[in-house]
């Protein structure tokens, strides 16, 4: 399975999803944070797709994109692909497990049984938050309508290199369907005065998709 790394994330975050209803009521941390708790448990007894694209932005323009898939064959199947592109190069990494056996291809390199992972993972918070907002809204997604939940931080950034910044944002939004799955998630990072974006990411999921299939790629 080919993964293509996808460019211009604004324009979709920006034309696929209209709001349909202008009212937008501000919940507590639990009240955010329980829907996306319960649609993760729900989902994990289907077959599932989550597909991950990232952009990261230097003076306006894309610099890097991070892209991963993931993939759930149950009871005990799964695929990850990590496609990174950065400075000009691309790096593919794919780990397929099935029960507890685990294969591993790097780039060009044939499939290897390998012992332990072979692709990683990140996920950081936020440092030195100033202000933090959870929001719901009802909205239109396809045909349907379903919740946009919004959780909105601003923060000093710590790492940042450049003097007088200002404080930064992290907004993190997902949408959750009727039937209780979530629909899509973003997540942006940038500078709170400005509404500069410095970081893109957009996932969307699919359940129980007819194309799925995870077989062990070497015998």
């Amino acid at each position: 399975m080919k993964v293509h790394i996808a460019t211009g994330l604004v324009l979709i975050t920006l034309f696929s999803v209209l709001a349909v209803s202008a009212q937008v009521k501000e919940i507590t941390k639990d009240e955010y944070y329980s829907p996306w708790r319960a649609a993760i448990q729900k989902a994990r007894g289907l077959n599932r797709r989550k597909i991950s694209k990232t952009e990261i932005y230097k003076n306006g323009k894309i610099s890097a994109t991070d892209e991963w898939l993931y993939e759930y064959v149950l009871p005990d199947k799964i695929r990850y692909v990590h496609l990174e592109k950065r400075d000009g190069k691309s790096y593919r990494t794919e780990q397929v497990d099935i029960d507890k056996l685990k294969y591993c291809k790097q780039d060009d390199k044939p499939w290897e049984l390998v012992e332990g992972p072979c692709i990683g993972g990140g996920a950081g918070g936020v440092p030195n938050a100033q202000s933090i907002k959870y929001t719901v809204e009802t909205v239109r997604s396809g045909n349907n309508d379903a919740k946009l939940f919004t959780q909105y931080i601003t923060f000093k950034d710590p790492f940042t290199k450049e003097s007088n910044i200002g404080l930064s944002f992290y907004e993190s939004k997902y949408w959750l369907g009727s039937d209780g799955f979530i629909i899509r998630e973003e997540r942006k990072y940038g500078l709170a005065e400005t509404k500069r974006i410095d970081r893109l990411t957009v996932d969307t999921y699919e359940y129980n998709p007819k194309d799925l299939m995870i077989e062990a790629p070497i015998k």
